[in-house]
Parts: structure tokens; C-alpha cells; sequence
């Protein structure tokens, strides 16, 4: 069975994942630079105190700073349970990040691309 390595965290009852090979750094959370928020790439999430942010590596080689509010965890994820996200969902999604679904330990896991950070 194939699985890809990720960074895997929550955000209230919800699950978040990046390609751990994208990630550059994790470190307490700052305000500068200015982090990306969970909140932003969709809207409606409960906004929780931010307590780490991800340094993860765009497209452009640029470093992008998420902000998160749990620690993250370091996880092969099984490639057999990586899905599109369906049509439906890619038209209503608020920001192009927003890649995939998965399931991991019995719950949803929403997949992001880290390169469509910014």
C-alpha cells in the first residue's frame, strides 16, 4: 500500500493536512511575518488561537506562514484514501488550496496544497 508523508493537525473537531515535504519549518506562533489563518482559506471555521505557525514552500519557492492551532503530527497517509475533491466542491471552495479529501483514523481530513498557499 502507498501512503504519502504529512503534516496532519486539527482545527476544533476538524482535521488539516500538508505534504510534509513542503513544510520548512514549525515554529511558536508570532505575528510577524503575517501568517495565513485557517479562517481565511474558510470562512465559517471557528477561529482559535493560534499556537504554531507552519513555514510551508509555495510554487514560486516563497515561504508561506500558517497559522495553527494544535501541534501538528508527522503521518503516512494511505494514497488509497486521498479523494478530489468532488466537482461540487472545487466550484463552492473559498480558496484553490483546498485539494482533496481523506479519511484518517475514522474522520475527514481536508487535504491542502501547500505550493497554493500565499
Amino acid at each position: 500500500m502507498s501512503s504519502l508523508a504529512v503534516v496532519v493537525w486539527s482545527a476544533g473537531s476538524q482535521l488539516f493536512a500538508l505534504e510534509a515535504s513542503r513544510i520548512r519549518a514549525l515554529q511558536p506562533y508570532s505575528p510577524d511575518p503575517a501568517p495565513l489563518h485557517l479562517h481565511q482559506l474558510l470562512p465559517g471555521l471557528v477561529i482559535e488561537p493560534a499556537l504554531f505557525c507552519l513555514g510551508c514552500q509555495t510554487a514560486d519557492d516563497q515561504l508561506c506562514w500558517l497559522a495553527i492551532g494544535s501541534e501538528p503530527q508527522h503521518v503516512q497517509l494511505s494514497t488509497d484514501s486521498i479523494q478530489p475533491l468532488p466537482a461540487a466542491l472545487q466550484h463552492a471552495r473559498q480558496h484553490p488550496a483546498l485539494r482533496a479529501l481523506a479519511w484518517y483514523q475514522n474522520r475527514p481530513l481536508t487535504v491542502l496544497d501547500g505550493t497554493l498557499l500565499s
